[in-house]
């Protein structure tokens, strides 16, 4: 039976998660500690550190890891790997939330020993659309000859796609994200549709009048190597801000873990404080935009019009992504959003979140307590 359980967090979401998850689990005599690499991601995690005992990882980058190059990335990989079998020695599952080269590294090591590997996406799954170029095919080339390592720990030096590392269990929000791994060949022994823990249905919403403050929510496009979206966010980023001023509209940037803070508030944006909650900052604002963002989701299980804002190279990447369901109305020019905002000042549309909580189920399975249950559950059958 299940008695320890490892947790690799990167981020302040994962933080929430695991606090929840290890609560949970500690009710049924199973002892949760979860792998300190805030050295090497440089992101805040919610104060787990007080809730849940660390196993110090001992790395340290002067820089996030993700934003290294890749030599140093590989510098850094290498020097875990000869720490990774102490880090896992004794648990008998690890739970990682992402599959990136630490993590593969670690998962890699738990499965030598025995362990049973889970790994939790707490996000939505999309794969950009991107026109063939030399770099993105020598980019797809390295992820294939990455795959064909598997479990061994040169994997662990090839880029890769979220949620192919071949694991036992892969937990995903919904169907919408479990048909996506099974489309792109996961190689997980099962896949489980969870839910998102850290969220929670709002009952009875409070739905707002009309739009006084809207809330973009960035996605880290470099460093998933997008610079041509990268680029596409930003000039629509300046665009929405010009516009919000013209309207008498408030904007906030929340910028994703990943992405750059200094070129959003070097254009005298007000960017919210990246300690602030996810579900804080979506109820100070009425309407919430994103390319692709998670975060929509939230916003419409608090009650908020959640739209896909992308034009040019951003909208031609993400055209098939969730948020591009019609349900979430994409709006795809500036001239659309121009339209949008004005009438957004005037009245909001009770209909719109209605549509949009209709399409939630297939996102979204379920949410909070629900979602914490059942991954417990199923991390308990070992």
């Amino acid at each position: 039976m299940t008695r320890r359980v490892l947790f690799l967090p990167q981020n302040d979401n994962h933080g929430r998660t695991t606090a929840l998850l290890a609560a949970e689990l500690r009710g049924y005599g199973v002892e949760p500690a979860w792998l300190n690499l805030e050295g090497v991601f440089h992101q805040p995690l919610g104060g787990l550190a007080s809730a849940v005992p660390a196993i110090d990882s001992g790395l340290q980058t002067a820089r996030p890891f993700y934003v290294c190059p890749p030599w140093q990335q590989a510098a850094v990989v290498l020097r875990a790997l000869p720490r990774v079998g102490s880090w896992v020695a004794g648990f008998d599952q690890v739970v990682a939330f992402n599959d990136g080269a630490l993590q593969r590294a670690v998962l890699a090591a738990a499965a030598r020993q025995g362990s049973t590997t889970n790994l939790l996406i707490d996000a939505m799954i999309t794969w950009p659309t991107q026109a063939p170029t030399i770099r993105t095919w020598l980019r797809d080339l390295l992820k294939r000859v990455g795959r064909l390592a598997d479990r061994s720990y040169l994997s662990c030096l090839f880029p890769s796609d979220v949620g192919l590392f071949p694991v036992d269990r892969v937990f995903v929000p919904g169907i919408h994200s479990a048909r996506c791994l099974s489309a792109r060949g996961a190689k997980a022994g099962s896949i489980v549709v969870a839910g998102l823990p850290r969220s929670q249905h709002s009952p009875a919403p409070e739905l707002p009048s009309c739009v006084r403050n809207v809330l973009y929510l960035t996605g880290a496009f470099r460093w998933h190597d997008l610079p041509d979206v990268a680029a596409a966010q930003l000039r629509d980023v300046k665009a929405l801000a010009g516009l919000c001023r013209q309207l008498g509209i408030n904007l906030t940037v929340r910028c994703h873990p990943r992405d750059d803070r200094r070129q959003y508030t070097d254009l005298d944006l007000h960017v919210s404080d990246p300690n602030e909650g996810m579900d804080s900052c979506i109820a100070r604002h009425e309407l919430v935009l994103s390319i692709v963002s998670t975060g929509l989701i939230d916003a419409i299980l608090l009650g908020r019009p959640a739209r896909m804002f992308a034009t040019g190279a951003a909208w031609q990447a993400f055209r098939n992504a969730f948020a591009a369901d019609p349900a979430f109305k994409p709006i795809t020019s500036i001239v659309e959003l121009s339209r949008e905002l004005t009438a957004y000042v005037a009245a909001v549309d009770p209909r719109e979140l209605a549509r949009q909580r209709e399409r939630l189920p297939t996102l979204v399975a379920t949410t909070g307590q629900t979602a914490v249950q059942r991954i417990v559950l199923t991390l308990l059958q070992g």
